[in-house]
């Protein structure tokens, strides 16, 4: 009997291993973990806001496990900016080296929390505008 219960929970276990490779990529976002890919919904990471995506797991284990997720998302910067904000943090916050995961973490940051175009309103335009009336 503990065969057969031992065989059957085998067998539970690669049907779901292939189950999970069988994601369809925008579902999966490239993310490994199962732990992290269970709390994204509608491709947002609930337990962060961080948008998931590959890298997503480097920035949690990197990044959040030093600062808030609010950090990054109040931030927006290029490649280069999130590159210097890395190596500040190598200079003055004791960030201990990254290693390989810094270009990902930085190609990630770059694509996701990059500057946003913003500025004034938009003209308003061709208005008629009517003479306003002296007070006597």
């Amino acid at each position: 009997m503990k065969k057969v219960t031992l065989v059957i929970g085998v067998c539970i276990l690669i049907w779901s291993c292939e189950q999970n490779q069988s994601l369809p990529q925008e579902m999966n976002y490239g993310i490994q973990n199962e732990v992290i890919l269970s709390k994204v919904t509608d491709g947002i990471h609930t337990p962060t806001g961080l948008i998931a995506d590959q890298g997503l797991e480097s920035v949690l284990r990197h990044c959040v496990s030093c600062h808030s997720s609010k950090l990054i998302t109040q931030n927006r910067a290029t490649e280069e900016g999130w590159t210097s904000m890395i190596h500040w943090m190598y200079e003055t916050q004791n960030l201990p080296q990254l290693g390989d995961q810094e270009p990902i973490i930085v190609s990630y940051l770059s694509k996701h929390y990059a500057p946003v175009a913003s500025g004034r309103r938009k003209d308003l335009g061709n208005l008629e505008w009517y003479p306003l009336q002296e007070e006597n």
